[in-house]
């Protein structure tokens, strides 16, 4: 009797800072650490937490997000999206902003 197994892969991608990263998946977590440049994920079924000194936006479905930045971009605005989790931001201590949520 065949009895198919669990298979997990990670990678782990060094990127040069100033270097924009861009990841997505769809069923599985997002991790980026001590990134030094802008950073966009998406994921359908995972969490995502990133820590960049740059610009950070993230979506998922089915996850939470966690983002810490040190840059943002006040006119274009940031971008945080999921249906079935939380969302959790650390900003730099000069942001002046609004925040619309639903």
């Amino acid at each position: 009797m065949y009895v198919p197994s669990t298979v997990q892969v990670t990678f782990y991608v060094s990127v040069p800072a100033n270097v924009a990263f861009e990841a997505s998946t769809v069923n599985g977590d997002v991790e980026v650490e001590d990134l030094a440049s802008d950073v966009g994920v998406t994921s359908v079924n995972g969490d995502i937490e990133i820590s960049t000194t740059g610009f950070a936006g993230a979506t998922t479905v089915n996850g939470s997000i966690a983002a810490a930045m040190g840059q943002y971009d006040i006119e274009d605005g940031l971008s945080f999206t999921t249906v079935n989790g939380s969302i959790s931001l650390d900003l730099p201590d000069d942001v002046d902003a609004d925040l619309d949520a639903s």
